[in-house]
């Protein structure tokens, strides 16, 4: 994760911290006022970043959502196709609550009830689909699940029987025959 700041000189500073599961850690913060403003130094930058922890270790980068932090995170990925970049939540969040603050009150007000009625319809529908065994998901959802599963499995044997593993669990195509569904509790030699 990267979090930059503004000293009282007007420097600007990059803070570099590693999350794991056990916490995160402060690694280094370096002074990036040369290099800021440009999204291929900011890339070279995060890129060595990534190569001192080692790509290995690394799944995630975080970032604010500044363009020239969204092209360095796109130029990380497309080197380091096993890795993923995403632009910080809350600095996105503290960007749509700018802007909703230049809007004038009246329209605030119209657009409250259906931000809430919506978010509360998803929460709602969500729990509703996900126990369904009928449902189907979006499209898009299943293609932003084999791009993350292609990054992070790279091997399409093991993606294969991951594959065959949901289908062998919820007794679909040939698993889905009263056969294979009376053979699956029985150990083969």
């Amino acid at each position: 994760m990267c979090d930059g700041w503004t000293d009282g000189k007007g420097r600007s500073l990059t803070n570099f911290l590693v999350n794991s599961p056990s916490g995160s850690v402060f690694m280094k913060s370096i002074d990036t006022s040369n290099v800021i403003k440009d999204g291929k130094k900011m890339f070279e930058l995060l890129d060595s970043i990534v190569e001192e922890i080692g790509e290995e270790n690394v799944v995630q980068v975080v970032t604010d959502g500044a363009a020239n932090l969204v092209t360095a995170g796109r130029m990380l990925m497309e080197k380091r196709t096993k890795l993923f970049w995403s632009p910080c939540a809350a600095h996105c969040l503290d960007l749509v609550l700018e802007d909703i603050g230049e809007l004038p009150i009246l329209e605030i007000y119209h657009i409250l009830p259906k931000v809430c009625d919506s978010n509360c319809k998803s929460v709602k529908t969500c729990r509703q689909y996900h126990y369904d065994k009928n449902f189907n998901p979006d499209s898009e959802v299943l293609i932003g699940l084999y791009e993350t599963l292609e990054r992070m499995v790279p091997d399409r044997r093991t993606r294969f029987a991951m594959d065959q593993l949901e289908k062998f669990k919820g007794a679909k195509g040939l698993f889905g025959m009263n056969m294979a569904i009376d053979t699956r509790d029985k150990k083969q030699p």
